[in-house]
């Protein structure tokens, strides 16, 4: 009896003894369950690591390009973004992996230099995990969690481009086209664009279509649209974002559209603004609205509580009568006593940027480049950023002395609209009609554009981001 508790305790230990040595093993095939494979690993990173991970690897990343894995390719190269999600038509590397024009605008060199292309299947894999939005593992589409972006109307492709600020990759494109797209249908041509607010929401003007569209800003997912009548062109919200003001920019329509922002309708129009408004700016407490008649050579003043209107001419004293101005975007001074105006001119005047005082109505012309068009100011509104489409840079104008003290040269073709983010970089659509410098190819009509990307500190471009057709209208989110 005495010899029993001794047995039990040798027991103990021999079963604690098996139990210490079992805790490696169920370690090791604890350690050894498999993480979720998606439909990149199982499926896209092999042909990678097949064909192009010998060139496009850490140690060896041809173009600044990286295929080992779903992050890398994220960063894109020295060209830009390599992927955008559910649109492999329009993904830089996806137009090198094939000689299909069917599926895709055909980027030389194909790939894999040098050895056997891809087969019809691996081209299809691809070509389907980008359609399905490009997801890793997780199932996590590239970007989806991005706050801070910028918006740019691409007016010939019926698409909005967005960029990643952060990164400064082109994320996504949005659809504005008619359904079935531009092939069967004639352009509806986005071509402004602005952000709320309170950043919840972005509204693009389909200048031809004759709407406003209404989008989430998280998601960028349409949400309603507003027939507003001929030639939408700029749009600006009131302070609290209850109200959308729309230039009509028709010699016929002349006026101002007011949409209630949250049931998108009409809720009224403005007395008539003479000929082809165009340009708004809206005074701080939203009680004063300012508009360019392009076509008239004036700058109109619409009281918001009375409707009460005025107008004021930018000829000066000696100047020809019959010159033409041709008022394009209009500005508040950041004290609200002046007006700067972007005027395109005509066959004899390439135009200029025009300084209207507010109490003296004397009138100022600040000689920049030829045809300016869109401005924006710098964060201490000390200095004003104009592009000049026409002589493919930007003017730096001193606010205050109203001189141009710095001139940013081959900023782009044709450049257009231009936003400066709260952080100082500037953002210039440039509309490349005439021609291109980048490396995307074109697709039949749908030529390739960029949009440059500046730093304000040193009036340098640091990156070129290519596009699609004709990049208009920018607007930040931030």
């Amino acid at each position: 009896m005495q010899g029993l508790p001794f047995r039990r305790v040798k027991v103990v230990k021999i079963i604690l003894f098996f139990a210490v040595l079992c805790l490696p093993s169920c370690k090791e095939q604890i350690s050894k369950v498999p993480e979720p494979v998606g439909e990149f690993e199982r499926n896209v990173q092999p042909i990678f690591n097949r064909y192009c991970v010998e060139c496009h690897s850490p140690r060896n990343a041809v173009r600044h390009l990286v295929l080992d894995s779903w992050e890398s390719l994220l960063m894109g190269s020295e060209n830009g973004a390599m992927i955008i999600p559910f649109y492999p038509k329009f993904s830089h590397l996806f137009q090198h992996l094939h000689t299909d024009t069917t599926l895709s605008p055909v980027a030389p060199p194909q790939m894999p230099i040098g050895r056997n292309p891809l087969s019809r299947e691996e081209v299809m894999t691809i070509y389907e995990w980008i359609q399905n939005g490009a997801p890793n593992r997780e199932g996590k589409i590239p970007f989806q969690e991005s706050f801070q972006k910028i918006y740019v109307t691409n007016q010939a492709a019926d698409l909005v481009a967005v960029i990643d600020k952060r990164s400064g990759l082109l994320m996504r494109y949005v659809d504005v086209s008619a359904e079935g797209g531009i092939s069967q249908n004639p352009l509806q041509s986005p071509h402004y664009v602005t952000v709320s607010n309170d950043k919840r929401f972005w509204y693009v003007s389909l200048i031809a279509k004759g709407e406003v569209w209404k989008f989430d800003a998280q998601a960028d997912t349409l949400i309603a649209k507003a027939s507003v009548g001929s030639s939408p062109a700029h749009i600006v919200c009131s302070p609290d974002d209850s109200t959308l003001y729309v230039s009509n920019f028709s010699a016929s329509v002349n006026r101002i559209t007011m949409i209630d922002a949250n049931t998108m309708t009409v809720k009224r129009v403005s007395p008539p603004i003479n000929a082809a408004p165009h340009g708004l700016a809206l005074s701080r407490d939203g009680r004063r609205l300012y508009a360019t008649a392009y076509e008239s050579d004036r700058v109109f003043e619409l009281d918001l509580e009375t409707f009460a209107t005025r107008q004021f001419p930018l000829r000066r004293a000696g100047e020809p009568s019959m010159r033409n101005y041709r008022p394009y975007q209009v500005m508040l001074s950041p004290d609200e006593r002046r007006l700067f105006v972007t005027c395109n001119g005509d066959a004899t005047f390439d135009g200029d940027l025009r300084v209207i005082d507010l109490e003296t109505l004397d009138i100022r012309a600040i000689p920049v480049g030829k045809y300016p068009i869109l401005m924006d100011y710098t964060p201490d509104k000390t200095r004003l950023y104009v592009a000049n489409r026409n002589s493919n840079s930007v003017s730096v104008v001193n606010v205050q002395s109203e001189v141009v003290v710095a001139t940013i040269e081959n900023v782009g073709i044709q450049p257009h609209g231009l936003a400066i983010s709260s952080d100082g970089f500037g953002y210039v659509s440039n509309e490349s009609l005439i021609g291109f410098v980048g490396h995307h190819p074109t697709d039949g009509g749908l030529r390739a554009g960029t949009s440059s990307i500046i730093d304000t500190r040193t009036n340098q471009v640091i990156k070129v981001v290519e596009m699609l057709s004709f990049p208009a209208g920018v607007a930040i989110r931030e």
